[in-house]
């Protein structure tokens, strides 16, 4: 579920949030060139720290992955802090399908990101039907083109917008496709592991 405006708990501290993350420095995942995905199977991280502020204000420079103690922020309780990170990323970028291994929200505190989320259901019916959902992880373009791929034809798929003060629950294993419309930052909120 979207819980949707400046409802959650972080939404007055927003412009906070946004001018620490600013002030931070980070490796960076930057895309290859003539494309707009940015993953850690197909990028390498930068040995340079690079300024969040740049980052934030290039066309698909590429995007960082922070703690929430490199920038100043308070884990909310209850969260991995391991698990957990801040997320800066430039516009025009895509994190191509994936999922991730806990339970999370996904707190959207600047800029819009678009969201393409598959039914764990529908995709580990077939396991040839994965794999070509799969090989979407290295094809560059927009999220519209990824959903209007034949490999998702006949799954149910959630297409989402995520505005400013926006969070949204990802169950894990739960697929999913993110394009950064704008530059944005985002905090991803991991659930601890279940033992």
């Amino acid at each position: 579920a979207v819980v949707t405006g400046a409802t959650w708990a972080l939404a007055g501290a927003r412009e906070a949030i946004v001018a620490r993350v600013e002030r931070c420095a980070g490796v960076v995942l930057r895309p290859r060139a003539g494309e707009n995905i940015v993953s850690g199977e197909s990028n390498r991280w930068s040995r340079k720290r690079f300024s969040i502020r740049r980052l934030l204000r290039s066309d698909r420079f590429g995007q960082a992955r922070l703690g929430f103690n490199e920038c100043g922020l308070d884990l909310p309780d209850g969260f991995d802090d391991d698990a957990s990170a801040v997320f800066a990323t430039s516009s025009n970028l895509r994190t191509p399908v994936h999922s991730d291994p806990q339970d999370g929200l996904l707190a959207h505190v600047s800029g819009r990101k678009r969201l393409l989320v598959i039914h764990p259901a529908d995709s580990d019916r077939d396991p040839r039907g994965l794999a070509n959902v799969l090989k979407l992880r290295a094809t560059s373009g927009s999220s519209d083109d990824v959903a209007n791929s034949p490999a998702l034809a006949g799954l149910r798929c959630f297409r989402l917008l995520l505005r400013e003060g926006d969070a949204l629950f990802l169950p894990k294993r739960w697929l999913h496709d993110v394009e950064s419309l704008t530059p944005t930052i985002s905090l991803a909120l991991r659930f601890p592991l279940s033992s």
